[in-house]
């Protein structure tokens, strides 16, 4: 099968058996479709093309100031969450929620193929991922940075959200749902919360989430360290924009605490508090967060037990819904 010009059809390795790791990662198989992407919206030829940092999706960088973005199908609903958000975030500015410019978008192969293979072109962001600089850092430089990027998350909470993203607002209400229903079956395999009685799991989200729920906003859904694009100098650092958003979502701003706590502050409490007075009086500190927070902290939709278990050692002891947002949370 042929598309784009005389380019063959890309079939998508399974995700078992680690061939979709070594496949979407593969350089020297993806340079022709990212030169054809460049071709068709006239950007220039990627002279060097290089993989950030591994996620889910095939994603180069060009050093030409370019990011080309495919969407694997094994995340059908990615390229629409990462398209609404940014139609969402269309009049707010860069410097309220940087972010990557959207350049270019469509579809490598045009219909009757299993999978169109959706893209986007963003313009590269300056700097380097937290993830890579932010182990080297004096406690000064991870304040300053946590305290910016509380302001950064309560202007994206803040977002009006209006009549352009009803599909968008649906289909988030509906995923959040679903990751509160199935987190028992998906939280019982995990060693980290062998010990809950998850027989009580529904009546106790139905208390703490839907009573307690404060008005829907928008969530980034993903902000880990590799999400989150600093650039230093000798005497400052500065968050030059929040990347990945296919995981976005519009729903409580408690779910965003998880990734918040135990990705990027791996539970340090200077941090997260620095954090937390950045983003000040908002939606996501509301009196019952630790317990919202708590809920989506077991209904997350990766896993962030084995994580959370290095930080706090003492879940290992957990017998309750309680007992673990007493450990998670102590000292807040």
């Amino acid at each position: 099968m042929k598309a784009v010009g005389d380019l063959p059809y890309l079939a998508c390795p399974p995700l078992a058996g680690g061939a979709y790791g070594r496949w979407f990662t593969d350089t020297t198989i993806w340079r022709p479709y990212v030169e054809w992407v460049a071709r068709r919206h006239a950007l220039p030829a990627p002279r060097e093309l290089s993989v950030g940092t591994p996620g889910s999706h095939p994603v180069f960088v060009t050093a030409d100031g370019y990011v080309v973005k495919f969407y694997a199908p094994h995340w059908p609903s990615d390229a629409r969450s990462e398209s609404a958000v940014f139609e969402c975030l269309r009049a707010t500015s860069l410097a309220a929620v940087p972010r990557p410019a959207v350049l270019a978008g469509g579809r490598l192969f045009a219909g009757g193929e299993p999978w169109a293979w959706p893209y986007a072109v963003f313009v590269s962001m300056k700097g380097r991922a937290l993830a890579d600089l932010g182990a080297h850092w004096p406690p000064s430089a991870w304040t300053t940075t946590a305290h910016e990027l509380g302001r950064i998350v309560r202007a994206l909470h803040e977002v009006p959200l209006d009549d352009t993203v009803p599909d968008f607002a649906s289909w988030s209400a509906y995923e959040m749902s679903n990751l509160l229903r199935t987190a028992p079956e998906r939280r019982r395999h995990e060693l980290a919360w062998a010990r809950l009685d998850f027989e009580k799991w529904e009546a106790h989200w139905h208390e703490v989430i839907e009573r307690e729920w404060a008005r829907p906003c928008l969530l980034h859904g993903d902000l880990t360290a590799d999400h989150v694009f600093i650039q230093k100098s000798s005497d400052a650092v500065r968050i030059t924009g929040l990347i990945d958003w296919a995981d976005a979502l519009i729903g409580d701003p408690a779910y965003e605490l998880v990734a918040v706590y135990v990705d990027l502050f791996r539970g340090q409490r200077d941090q997260f508090m620095a954090f937390r007075s950045g983003y000040g009086d908002g939606p996501m500190f509301r009196p019952t967060w630790k317990r919202r927070a708590t809920a989506w902290l077991l209904a997350y939709r990766f896993d962030v037990g084995s994580m959370l278990a290095a930080i706090r050692p003492a879940l290992s002891s957990i017998n309750s819904f309680q007992d673990v947002e007493e450990i998670v949370w102590e000292g807040f």
